[in-house]
C-alpha cells in the first residue's frame, strides 16, 4: 500500500472513530425507547423457569426439588443476574433498563462488523450503510420481542457477535491472538447456552480466510479451537459436575439415551415445533418468514423481510453469474464497486464479508437441523444488515452506488412497518411496575415449609424464592407427566416421605363466571393426578397467591364450596393419603386405556414423543401430554383423538377405541392439527 493510500486510510479509521459514540449512543436510546414502549415481559418462560433458574443457583435445590420446572437443570448461570435484579428492589423499569443496556452492545459489535466489510471509501457513505446494517439487526422482531425481558438468548448471544468481531480482526491482520479471544468469548457463550455451539463450529471453516500460510491458518484455527473449549469447560463444568453426582447425566436431561440417568425416559423430550417437515419447507422458510402470522419460526408473530432481501441478493449474484461466468468474484479487477478507489485496495474488507457469510450459511443449515427456533438464531440474524450492505456494493458497479442505497433503505423501511404493525412487541406485555411480579403469598406458605407438587405445564416455580426456604417442588404432570413406577419415580418419591404430612398441589386458575370471578377446579380431576402417588386433595384446606401484575383483575375471588372467599388465580391444597383400595382402583382403569397410547406411539413414534409417560385422567377421559411435539392424545367417550395447543384448531380424531386397543389403527402421522371449526375459523 502506498504511503498516499496509507494517510488516506487512517483519515478514514479517524473518522470513523469520531461517529463511533455518537452511532453507540443512538443504538442504545433506541433500544431503551423500544424497551419502555413495549413494557414488561411477563412471558410464559418467566413463570416457569427464568426466575427459578437463576435462584437455584444461589440456592442449592437439589436436595428439596425435583424437576420444579422442565428446563430448570438446564445451565442456569446466564439467568442469575435478573433474578439477582429483582431482588434489589429496584423498580421493573429500571431492571429492565439494565438488561436493555447489556443487550444493546450486540447493536454496537454489529455495527464494527459492518465497517469492516466495507472498502474504506467515503465517510458518509460507508457510516450510512453501517448504521443501516446495525438498524437492521435492531429491527429484528425477535430481538426486539426479548430485549430488556428475562430471556437470555441475547445476553448470551452477544459474546457471539463480539467473538466474530474478534475474528473479523484476525481475518483482516493474521494474529493468532484475536482468535484466541474469539475462541474466548465463543467458548463462554456456548457454556452459558448450548444451543449457541451451532456458532462455534461454523465459525472453524470461516478461519480459513486468514492471510498468511496455511501453517498460520492451522495455528489460528488451533487457537481458536482449544481456548474456545477451554472457556466451554470452565463456565458449563461447575454446573455439569453437580448434574453427573446428582444424576449420572451432566447434561441433564439433555442426551440421556446416551448417559442412561434412572432419573429421566431415554427418549429426548426436545421441542420439534419449528423444525422443518421437508426439504420444500426448509428452502421456503426465508418466504414464509414475511408472513405476520406465528408459529413459523417463533412463538409469536414476527415477520421479518431480511432473510427473504439476503435470499432475492443471491438470486441476483447467480443471475450476473449465468450472464457473465467469472465475472462475480470477491476481490476481482471487475467485480463491482459502489465508488471509485484505488485498484490497490486492502483486500481485508472481502475476506471479512466471505468469512461472515460462510458462518452466516453453516449457522442456517445447522440451525434448521436442531430448531429452527429464530429465539436460538438471534446472532447469526444480526449479521443480516451486514451481508446485505457489503455484498450488495459488490453487485453493482460505481455508477450504480444510489441503487445500493435506495435497495438498503426499502429493506429497512419495509422491515420497520412489518414490525410496527404485525410484530407481537412482547410474549404477554404489561404496564411497568415497582416490582416484575407483585405477589401476595399468605404468611402460612411463606413461614412453613411444603411439598409442592405442580400439575399442569405451567409450573409455577417462580414462587420458590416466595416461600419458606425449606419447601420443595415437583412438576409432576402437565408437561412432562412422570409414572409412579417409572424413570425419575424413586427420587420423587423420597422427597414425599421427606415431607409426608407437608404434601400440597399448586394449580393455576384461569376459568371465570359470568362477574369474573375465579372458580374452583373440579377436584375429582385433580384427584386423578395425585392418585397415582397415592395422595388425594383435601379441599377444606386450600389457600390462594395472588398475582396482581399481567392477570385478570377484575375480580381477584373465587367462589368455593367450603364457606370461605379465596383470592388470587393460583390455588395450593394440601394432599393427603388415599386409600389403597384407590389408588389400585385407579391403576387397574389405567392399565386398561394404556395400550391405546402405546399403539399410537407405535404407529407414530415421530407424532407422540417422548414415550414413557403416564396417562392422566380416570373414568371414560384420559389423556397423555407428549412435550416434545406440543401434543395431547385422548380418549374420551369411546373415541381416540390428539390436539396441538400450541398449533391450534379442532382435535383430530382417528377411531374407536376398541380398535386401538386390538393395535395400531390407520393414521395420517404428518398431520399436526386439524383446521378450527372444521376450516370455518380460516
Amino acid at each position: 500500500m502506498t504511503a498516499a493510500a496509507s494517510a488516506t486510510k487512517a483519515g478514514l479509521l479517524a473518522s470513523r472513530r469520531s461517529w463511533r459514540f455518537g452511532v453507540y449512543a443512538g443504538l442504545l436510546m433506541a433500544a431503551l425507547a423500544w424497551t419502555w414502549h413495549a413494557g414488561r415481559d411477563l412471558n410464559w418462560d418467566l413463570f416457569n423457569y427464568h426466575l427459578y433458574a437463576g435462584f437455584s443457583v444461589l440456592h442449592d435445590r437439589f436436595g428439596q426439588d425435583f424437576f420444579a420446572a422442565f428446563p430448570a437443570y438446564y445451565n442456569p448461570y446466564a439467568h442469575v443476574p435478573f433474578y439477582a435484579l429483582t431482588q434489589t428492589g429496584w423498580s421493573s423499569l429500571a431492571i429492565a433498563g439494565v438488561l436493555t443496556l447489556v443487550h444493546a452492545t450486540l447493536l454496537w459489535a454489529v455495527y464494527e462488523l459492518a465497517l469492516r466489510v466495507r472498502p474504506q471509501t467515503t465517510q458518509r457513505y460507508d457510516q450510512g450503510l453501517a448504521i443501516g446494517a446495525a438498524l437492521l439487526a435492531l429491527l429484528n422482531p425477535v430481538y426486539l420481542l426479548e430485549l430488556g425481558t428475562s430471556f437470555v438468548d441475547v445476553s448470551t448471544g452477544v459474546p457471539v457477535v463480539f467473538a466474530w468481531l474478534a475474528m473479523a480482526w484476525a481475518v483482516s491482520s493474521g494474529r493468532v491472538l484475536a482468535l484466541s479471544l474469539a475462541g474466548l468469548l465463543m467458548g463462554v457463550a456456548t457454556g452459558l447456552k448450548l444451543s449457541n455451539a451451532i456458532f462455534a463450529i461454523a465459525t472453524v471453516p470461516a478461519l480459513v480466510w486468514m492471510p498468511g500460510s496455511w501453517l498460520l491458518k492451522l495455528r489460528g484455527v488451533l487457537a481458536f479451537c482449544a481456548v474456545c473449549g477451554l472457556a466451554f469447560v470452565v463456565v458449563a463444568a461447575p454446573w455439569a459436575w453437580r448434574l453427573y453426582q446428582e444424576f449420572g447425566n451432566p447434561f441433564f436431561p439433555m442426551f440421556n439415551g446416551l448417559f442412561h440417568s434412572p432419573d429421566f425416559v431415554l427418549d429426548g423430550a426436545a421441542l420439534d415445533r419449528f423444525l422443518p417437515r421437508s426439504m420444500l419447507d426448509a428452502l421456503t422458510l426465508p418466504v414464509r418468514m414475511v408472513m405476520p402470522i406465528t408459529l413459523v419460526h417463533v412463538e409469536t408473530a414476527s415477520p421479518d423481510v431480511r432473510y427473504l432481501a439476503l435470499l432475492l441478493l443471491a438470486g441476483g449474484f447467480a443471475v450476473r453469474a449465468l450472464r457473465r461466468p467469472g465475472a462475480v468474484r470477491a476481490g476481482h479487477a471487475g467485480a463491482a464497486r459502489p465508488l471509485a478507489y484505488e485498484a490497490t485496495r486492502d483486500p481485508a474488507p472481502d475476506r471479512v464479508l466471505v468469512s461472515l457469510t460462510v458462518i452466516f450459511l453453516l449457522s442456517w443449515g445447522l440451525w434448521l437441523l436442531t430448531s429452527g427456533n429464530s429465539r436460538y438464531f438471534i446472532p447469526a440474524g444480526s449479521l443480516v444488515g451486514v451481508l446485505l450492505i457489503g455484498w450488495l456494493p459488490r453487485l453493482f458497479r460505481a455508477r450504480h452506488a444510489d441503487r445500493v442505497l435506495v435497495l438498503c433503505s426499502l429493506v429497512l423501511l419495509v422491515q420497520a412497518v412489518q414490525v410496527v404493525v404485525a410484530a407481537a412487541p412482547r410474549f404477554a406485555g404489561a404496564p411497568w411496575t415497582q416490582r416484575w411480579i407483585e405477589t401476595d403469598v399468605p404468611d402460612r406458605l411463606r413461614q412453613e415449609p411444603h411439598f409442592y407438587l405442580t400439575l399442569q405445564a405451567q409450573s409455577h416455580a417462580f414462587l420458590a424464592p416466595e416461600f419458606h426456604p425449606e419447601s420443595g417442588f415437583f412438576n409432576a404432570a402437565g408437561g412432562f407427566t412422570f409414572d409412579p413406577s417409572g424413570p425419575g419415580s424413586a427420587r420423587a418419591k423420597r422427597l414425599m416421605q421427606r415431607f409426608e404430612g407437608r404434601m400440597r398441589m399448586l394449580i393455576g386458575l384461569d376459568a371465570t363466571n359470568a362477574s369474573g370471578q375465579y372458580l374452583l377446579p373440579d377436584f375429582s380431576q385433580i384427584d386423578d393426578r395425585v392418585l397415582p402417588w397415592g395422595y388425594r386433595v383435601d379441599p377444606d384446606d386450600c389457600e390462594s397467591i395472588g398475582l396482581a401484575a399481567g392477570l385478570p383483575t377484575l375480580a381477584l375471588t373465587i367462589d368455593t364450596n367450603v364457606g370461605s372467599t379465596v383470592p388470587g388465580p393460583i390455588l395450593t391444597c394440601r394432599l393427603v393419603r388415599a386409600s389403597e383400595a384407590e389408588r389400585l382402583a385407579h391403576e387397574a382403569d389405567r392399565r386398561r386405556i394404556e395400550p391405546v397410547f402405546a399403539h399410537l406411539e407405535s404407529a407414530c413414534p415421530d407424532l407422540f414423543k417422548p414415550v414413557g409417560l403416564l396417562a392422566e385422567g380416570g373414568g371414560k377421559r384420559w389423556q397423555k401430554a407428549y412435550s416434545a411435539t406440543d401434543t395431547r392424545a385422548y380418549v374420551s367417550n369411546g373415541r381416540v383423538s390428539y390436539f396441538s395447543a400450541v398449533r391450534g384448531g379442532d382435535p383430530v380424531a382417528v377411531g374407536r377405541v376398541e380398535d386401538w386397543l386390538a393395535g395400531p389403527q390407520p393414521i395420517d402421522c404428518s398431520r399436526r392439527a386439524a383446521a378450527a371449526f372444521g376450516g370455518l375459523g380460516h
